[in-house]
Formats: structure tokens, C-alpha cells, sequence
């Protein structure tokens, strides 16, 4: 008998979601039915995981998991079950959500024990290490994208364009990944021979990158303002 080796599985997490609704997307993903009862349909995907050779689980939107209420207890209990399956796959579980750490998820003592904490924030512009490290993610970036557009200079992105790229963005890696490959198939389509600050000013980003967008330029001149009567006085 054969099967598909699948050694990662990556589900995202709707609002409120109860063990049923983990169950079904884990089911889903792997190709299996998601219809039965929970302790039947528990059984069927940790199964799946050995017969498939699943290693590394991600839940995206785990904040949205239902600790809410009763059933609370039992979704933490049906978590430590499933990292313990997997650990003894010597595979690995990983919850991906925001402010976790107030969530009971993290504050139940079982589980807060088998955790690593890994908090993620966006690239900071403000001193030299934190340019040296969003220049290095853009070196990165350009590696993956610039040889689908190589007419475009090496250092275009890590070089040229950062600082205009990060105020786009402020450094988040979703809008970031969004703003350089729209920009790169704008570019490619008006067969312009680099990317500029146009092709980068035309991709429509979150509204949350536009607002901050939108602080920094009009904090800008303020600062400028006042530099400019220190040296006047």
C-alpha cells in the first residue's frame, strides 16, 4: 500500500473554531472525510498523520480556537493530545495567532510547559542594525524575485529602493511580500527595465499599511520644521 508522503500540514483557523472544526480542516487537507463523531474523527487523523509521515503541523489564527467557554477545557486537552501524537512522530506543532500569551492557551501550565514562545514583530528603519537587518530580508527577496525580472539591477530592492519600501510597508513582511511582487509585474508588464518608486507607489496595500504610511509622511515635515529654526536661531 502506498501513500502521499506529507510532511507538513498548514491549516488557517476560522472564528470561534471548536475541536470539530480542527478536526474537519486537518481531515480535509490530508484528503480524508471529515463527517463522524469526535473521537472517531480524532482517531482518523492521527492515523493520518502516521500513515503520511506528517512532521510539522501549523495552525494559523489559533486566537480564534473557542477557550471561550465549558468547552474550553476540553480544547486544550484535544491540543495536548495532538502534540503528543506528534511527538511521537518526533514531529512538531506550531500555534501562529495574536496575543497568544493572554490567550488560556498559553496560560494553561501543561501545555505553557511544552510551548517556545517565539514573538514576531516588523523590520524597525531606525538605527543602523535594524537597516542592515531589513536591507539583508530585502537581499533575501530580490534572490527569490529578481531573476523572473533580470534586467533589473542587484541591489535594486535592498539598496535603492528600503527606505521608500519600508515606508510603504513599515517593515510588516505581508505587505512587503504584496508591494515587491506587484511591482515586479507592473514593471514586467510596461517592460520598463528596473523597478521605481512608481511601480511601487501604484500597488494598493493594507489599510493598516496605509495609514502608517500616512503618519510617516506627515510626520516628516514637522520634523524637517523644526530642524530647519534650531539652525536658523
Amino acid at each position: 500500500m502506498t501513500a502521499d508522503w506529507i510532511p507538513h500540514v498548514y491549516i488557517t483557523l476560522r472564528a470561534a473554531s471548536r475541536i470539530r472544526d480542527v478536526l474537519a480542516a486537518l481531515l480535509l487537507t490530508m484528503g480524508y472525510p471529515s463527517e463522524g463523531l469526535v473521537r472517531v474523527t480524532t482517531t482518523r487523523v492521527v492515523h493520518a498523520f502516521r500513515q503520511h509521515g506528517v512532521r510539522l503541523l501549523l495552525i494559523d489564527d489559533a486566537h480564534f480556537l473557542d477557550v471561550s467557554n465549558k468547552d474550553s477545557r476540553d480544547m486544550l486537552d484535544f491540543l495536548k493530545y495532538l502534540n503528543t501524537e506528534l511527538g511521537e512522530l518526533s514531529g512538531t506543532m506550531i500555534l501562529i495567532g495574536a496575543d497568544l500569551h493572554d490567550s488560556p492557551i498559553y496560560l494553561d501550565p501543561q501545555i505553557n510547559s511544552r510551548l517556545e514562545r517565539v514573538t514576531l514583530h516588523p523590520y524597525g528603519f531606525g538605527t543602523e542594525e535594524e537597516k542592515r537587518d531589513w536591507q539583508r530580508f530585502l537581499k533575501d527577496a530580490e534572490a527569490v524575485l529578481l531573476p523572473y525580472f533580470d534586467c533589473a539591477p542587484a541591489g535594486v530592492f535592498a539598496r535603492d529602493l528600503a527606505g521608500h519600501i519600508w515606508r510603504r510597508t513599515q517593515g510588516y513582511v505581508g505587505d512587503t511580500a504584496l508591494l515587491l511582487t506587484e511591482a515586479l509585474l507592473a514593471a514586467f508588464d510596461d517592460g520598463s527595465e528596473t523597478i521605481t518608486t512608481d511601480h511601487l507607489d501604484a500597488v494598493p496595500l493594507s489599510a493598516r499599511a496605509t495609514a502608517g504610511e500616512v503618519d510617516l509622511r506627515t510626520a516628516t515635515p514637522k520634523a524637517s520644521k523644526r530642524r530647519a529654526k534650531v539652525g536658523a536661531s
